[in-house]
């Protein structure tokens, strides 16, 4: 992050400055000190930009496909563009799955985005008795995206707002907002 390498170059700045006996240093020197640190620094936070978005890099491509390929049944009112826009969006909230009516889902949006799509979790459980389980998914306008392999589940299944209170999946299932 630059906000990161700047403070690590002011600090190494002074570090440099202290070892040459508080001398004048000029900048050419410092950084020459500095530099191999400020590329481990630069270096590091890149991997894990990088592997953070390796790991959405096919969820992003499924929900990028179910964006496109999207076909709205006649009558069927298209989202606003400002459907999903904020953290206090329609789908935040908790949800009941009829599969597994024991069970708890909680959707919560991040900050973050990939392109247009907003990236979001669902955590919750099956049953009182089962792990508790955290999937990605990817939000745009009214369509959800979501990973649910670590629940042993598909990797790209879309759903669908339904305008009643819910998200509707392609498999007929429906999970109504509680």
């Amino acid at each position: 992050c630059v906000a990161c390498e700047h403070m690590t170059m002011r600090a190494l700045w002074l570090v440099v400055g202290v070892a040459s006996g508080l001398q004048a240093v000029d900048r050419r020197r410092a950084l020459k000190a500095v530099s191999p640190m400020l590329a481990w620094a630069s270096l590091s936070s890149r991997v894990s930009a990088e592997d953070f978005a390796s790991s959405l890099k096919p969820l992003y491509k499924a929900a990028v496909f179910a964006q496109k390929s999207r076909r709205y049944n006649p009558g069927e009112a298209r989202a606003p563009p400002d459907f999903e826009q904020g953290l206090e969006s329609t789908f935040v909230g908790e949800y009941r799955d009829p599969n597994h009516p024991e069970g708890s889902r909680t959707l919560k949006l991040t900050e973050s985005k990939i392109g247009e799509f907003r990236i979001a979790e669902i955590t919750g459980t099956d049953d009182p008795a089962s792990a508790p389980f955290q999937v990605p998914a990817l939000v745009f306008f009214d369509q959800i995206t979501v990973d649910f392999t670590a629940k042993g589940g598909p990797p790209g299944l879309t759903g669908i707002w339904s305008g009643t209170g819910g998200i509707k999946w392609p498999d007929g299932n429906k999970w109504p907002k509680v």
